[in-house]
């Protein structure tokens, strides 16, 4: 990720950026139609995201510090694999149940927004500082309601130089 802070010296900043998130979910079950459902998902999510935070800054230094606010992803790709079930009925009006392996493009809804917030704390070296920040994601924004419900939501651990 790439952010850039502005009014850096004051104990309120506001923080924006861009960065690259690759996530994974696991579904258990989804429907996948009136003859089949899948089993055993891992959707995998490649974003492209803009967060809209504000950082409160405590301590001696400014070196403990608050980030709160609101983030935009752009889902670039998205893929999901498992094992579909079939149970169609043949010419004969039997029900074939069939099962197998898949790989495919989730088609999910390209936009993801929602709320985001974290502790971080800067450690300052000679000429630069390591910041390292967990945070959490927690996304608004249905991207599947046929098939299951998928929020994009996750825990993050950045560890960042800051120049």
């Amino acid at each position: 990720s790439a952010n850039r802070i502005m009014m850096e010296h004051r104990k309120i900043n506001f923080v924006f950026g861009l960065e690259y998130n690759l996530t994974k979910q696991f579904k258990k079950k989804t429907y996948e139609g009136h003859y089949a459902h899948a089993t055993d998902l891992e959707y995998i999510l490649n974003n492209l995201s803009v967060p809209l935070n504000f950082r409160i800054n405590f301590g001696k230094n400014n070196r403990i510090f608050f980030e709160s606010g609101l983030f935009v992803d752009l889902i670039l790709g998205s893929q999901r694999k498992g094992k579909i079930h079939t149970y169609a009925p043949d010419e004969n009006n039997i029900i074939t149940y069939k099962v197998s392996d898949f790989k495919e493009n989730a088609r999910l809804c390209p936009l993801n927004y929602g709320i985001a917030g974290g502790v971080g704390l800067s450690v300052p070296f000679d000429k630069f500082e390591i910041i390292i920040k967990p945070d959490y994601k927690l996304g608004l924004h249905e991207l599947d309601s046929y098939k299951t419900s998928i929020l994009n939501s996750y825990l993050r651990l950045n560890i960042g130089i800051r120049l």
